[in-house]
């Protein structure tokens, strides 16, 4: 069965069908899965059997392990706000504003942990998971602990029927998705070397400048949407190869090399973001003529990350019998060259600055050897870089100047934005009367700001459109439609029908990504 089911994906996908069948495949496990949450939940009599369907929801991703990792972090996130609600309620319930100032400073915690922990997710569930917990138990301690322990059992059989469905019923693995961003991501830092090279490369006059500004510009604009490209699948690489190595054997056996090589190409990419900001200093200087060994340090870092691109795609395949083609070759890698720098005819500013660009060249050189040595070691199975006999040198000190991530403005204004919403809703659900579901605003309120922290490249009036449509189309189907449903086989196939029809509509989007996922579905009843 499941070598007719390999042969039919390998048919659509010489077909070019791939991004349609993912999809349909994601839509399927989902509908199945929530039809079984949903069944489950109502057999057991559950109250608010739609906390385990949400959760199938926010588990179906592209892969085995993504579904299951991310399932783990909300489970996890769950139960320490479980724990966290218990301490607060025996704490702080005669008292409503330190009730309610705890559970601001969780949010808070839980908020600026999210922006710069690899799991962020889990975070978010924590954080909103504390008031959803205690203020859906109106603060008394048997209703409380009533709602954590539904909270929980519907947390916990929501993951449990999605990784089940997702097991057995057209499981992929994230091995190969893994290896595949990674490989665009190294072909994305090449071109971006290639561009830090060859500006170095050429000196550069006021005529010259001001020939022709227009392909200048658009060359510049593809340059900066690259770098964006790079840094945002750089941060969602980490979290793939978590899933990775909980579904795929060879990522799991090699994960240390894994991690190491993913940090070794996010400082490369820093370091040439940096080395692309100091260029302009060295405009009017010659660096071939000043930097001896440049021309020799472009070529091995070209031929390294050209040998790197090339080995990540077999390395995916995690069928193979035989060793990835180039795979042993990084003996041959050349040695670092010296980079001695010519001082004469230099003024005192351009010998500063042309010493800080060869302390970043030198990093480049580092870190592609040792990407290089990494993924050597992948190809290779093994558990530590091979030795390429490269003196790859120390790594530069770090700046004392760099700011704490608690400092970042970025982030002390995402945390400020955060805590007013939630602050709003609490004053406005406290001072205004007959607000409608007040406790379920201030739970929506936490977690919609913390979602949008950690995207403050997207406009919060993106949200209004989709929530409309959704609670129209959500309210139709209730006003309308579920009156006529009789018995759990008629609410099955609706469940079925719109979880299964909506993603393989929605065409649009990437597969198995909403743009904010704790949010965005229009019934208050299906948000948490």
């Amino acid at each position: 069965m499941r070598s007719a089911l390999r042969r039919l994906e390998e048919t659509l996908e010489h077909a070019g069908l791939t991004r349609v069948s993912d999809r349909t495949r994601v839509a399927l496990q989902t509908g199945v899965a929530m039809v079984l949450a949903y069944g489950v939940a109502l057999a057991m009599d559950w109250h608010k059997p739609y906390w385990a369907g949400l959760a199938v929801a926010l588990c179906a991703l592209g892969s085995v392990g993504e579904s299951l990792h991310k399932g783990m972090q909300r489970v996890l996130g769950t139960l320490v706000a479980l724990v966290l609600a218990f301490v607060v309620l025996s704490l702080f319930i005669q008292d409503r504003w330190l009730f309610l100032l705890a559970g601001s400073l969780w949010t808070v915690f839980c908020s600026y942990l999210s922006m710069t922990s690899a799991r962020s997710y889990f975070w978010i569930v924590a954080g909103f998971s504390l008031p959803l917990l205690t203020i859906g138990g109106g603060g008394v301690p048997v209703q409380t602990f009533d709602v954590v322990v539904l909270r929980a059992q519907q947390t916990l059989l929501g993951v449990l029927s999605f990784t089940l469905v997702a097991v057995l019923l057209l499981p992929v693995s994230s091995g190969r998705s893994l290896a595949t961003r990674t490989a665009e991501s190294v072909s994305t830092l090449r071109q971006l070397a290639r561009d830090a090279f060859s500006k170095l490369s050429v000196t550069t006059t006021p005529n010259a400048a001001e020939a022709d500004p227009d392909p200048e510009h658009a060359e510049q604009a593809a340059l900066e949407e690259a770098r964006t490209q790079a840094t945002r699948a750089l941060g969602a690489l980490p979290e793939l190869l978590a899933a990775a190595e909980l579904d795929t054997y060879a990522v799991w056996e090699s994960r240390h090399a894994w991690r190491n090589a993913l940090r070794d190409l996010s400082q490369l990419n820093r370091t040439l973001e940096r080395l692309h900001q100091n260029h302009t200093e060295l405009a009017d200087v010659d660096l071939r003529n000043h930097l001896q060994g440049l021309d020799t340090l472009r070529a091995a870092v070209d031929s390294r990350l050209q040998r790197v691109e090339a080995l990540l795609p077999a390395v995916g395949d995690t069928e193979r019998d035989t060793l990835p083609a180039g795979a042993g070759d990084a003996a041959a890698d050349p040695i670092n060259p010296d980079l001695a720098i010519q001082e004469s005819g230099l003024s005192a500013f351009d010998r500063a600055a042309l010493a800080l660009t060869r302390r970043q060249l030198i990093e480049v050189e580092r870190l592609t050897a040792d990407l290089s040595a990494r993924v050597e070691a992948i190809a290779l199975l093994t558990r530590e870089p091979l030795d390429t006999g490269t003196d790859r040198g120390e790594a530069p000190p770090a700046s004392p100047f760099s700011l704490p991530v608690l400092l970042e403005p970025e982030r002390l204004r995402g945390l400020v934005r955060q805590q007013s919403t939630l602050w709003l809703a609490i004053l406005c659900s406290f001072y205004i009367p007959d607000v409608p579901l007040s406790d379920s605003t201030i739970v929506i309120a936490a977690s919609l700001s913390m979602s949008v922290n950690l995207m403050p490249q997207v406009r919060p009036l993106i949200l209004i459109a989709p929530v409309v449509v959704a609670v129209l189309f959500a309210g139709w189907l209730h006003l309308i439609v579920m009156p006529h449903l009789e018995g759990f086989a008629a609410l099955g196939t609706l469940l079925f029908a719109v979880t299964f029809f909506c993603p393989v509509l929605a065409a649009g989007a990437p597969l198995g990504a909403t743009p904010l996922e704790p949010g965005l579905v229009g019934r208050k009843d299906v948000i948490f």
